[in-house]
């Protein structure tokens, strides 16, 4: 049976090597054979004489870009149902190209720097459909010489071989879901990690910015966290953080997004808001919350979280703004009162490194 085949476009040399080495590399990389392209005309070349499982193909590249090689290729018989795969730097303010890639009918996005585990795990989804589908079509030709006193029997083991695998299709699938979303968590809480906050900020600002509506960014720091650490050791402070967390994630909506960011610092991302009220409101909600006694093996910790605040659209119109100015506004409400929550205001400067603790 003839192996599943991978294209992978890139008109960087390096690049190209790197991402034909990290698929050799993956445990069954033997299943199927790689090929390669440097650009886009080269690219369509190789789809009309060759059947792909899936295409990486990587968006800027020079006199014909990823996005224009796609659009010829779905208008040919060949390519119309390829499963494309874009490689390209991420950008947060590049949303609207996601969006074109995902009309041109790409099935994902992969952002460099590549995740080795990720790619591969992407890429044997689409290679194990076309390896089942060549089993079930080896299956029905076996099907079709098969005499009239044994084809009873075979068309029944056949539909349970073929029930079989394709449980066994969904179940990769769910692997590869299972595999996306561990890349998008905190391994330590569970919660968004800074990349899919990033992603999910940008995004709702486009909501908010369709619908003329308010959202929030909360910024909180755990006070005085690295003396936890310090006086009960790292195993006592990874678990109060997880009870941090679950804490901050039972004090918002079900429908606001909760991250861990790194160390002791947390985002919640408020959409839908009429005002700096509800904003306030949920701020003060979590401060209460966090001021309640862990209990972590024999010992009784207290703690509080200070919060800052930023709001779209007067304080910013991005992501990467609205998380500096919540930053400089908790360092604030450290400054007068730990434990407490303010809202950005332009004059806010950081304090002294002492203040982050």
């Amino acid at each position: 049976m003839r192996k599943p085949k991978v294209l992978v476009v890139n008109d960087h040399a390096a690049s190209l090597l790197v991402l034909q080495t990290v698929l050799e590399s993956a445990s069954d990389s033997s299943t199927y054979e790689i090929l390669t392209a440097t650009s886009g005309k080269e690219t369509l070349r190789m789809v009309l004489h060759h059947e792909f499982a899936v295409i990486l193909l990587d968006v800027n590249m020079p006199e014909m870009d990823g996005f224009a090689t796609v659009e010829i290729m779905r208008s040919s018989r060949c390519g119309a149902h390829v499963p494309i795969i874009f490689i390209t730097a991420y950008s947060p303010d590049d949303i609207s190209r996601l969006h074109k890639g995902y009309e041109l009918g790409a099935v994902d996005f992969l952002f460099t720097p590549i995740i080795p585990q990720i790619l591969q795990a992407k890429v044997s989804v689409f290679v194990q459909l076309v390896q089942k589908n060549l089993e079930l079509q080896e299956k029905s030709r076996e099907l079709s010489e098969l005499n009239n006193d044994l084809r009873v029997q075979r068309v029944h083991d056949l539909k349970e071989s073929n029930a079989a695998l394709q449980l066994e299709i969904v179940e990769r699938r769910l692997a590869e879901r299972r595999a996306s979303e561990l890349a998008a968590r905190d391994a330590l809480t569970g919660l968004f990690n800074r990349r899919s906050l990033t992603e999910r900020t940008e995004e709702a600002i486009v909501r908010a910015a369709r619908r003329k509506e308010n959202l929030a960014v909360l910024f909180l720091d755990l006070d005085k966290f690295k003396a936890v650490n310090d006086t009960f050791g790292h195993d006592v402070g990874d678990e109060l953080l997880r009870q941090v967390a679950a804490r901050i994630k039972a004090s918002v909506r079900e429908t606001d997004v909760v991250a861990r960011i790194g160390g002791d610092e947390f985002i919640v991302l408020l959409e839908g808001l009429s005002s700096d009220v509800d904003a306030a409101a949920l701020a003060e909600k979590i401060v209460s919350a966090s001021l309640k006694e862990c209990s972590i093996g024999p010992h009784c910790i207290t703690t509080s979280v200070s919060i800052g605040i930023s709001m779209y659209p007067q304080d910013g119109s991005s992501a990467q703004e609205l998380l500096k100015e919540a930053d400089l506004a908790m360092y604030s409400a450290k400054q007068e009162r730990r434990g407490s929550f303010q809202f950005f205001h332009r004059n806010a400067t950081a304090p002294p490194s002492s203040l982050s603790a």
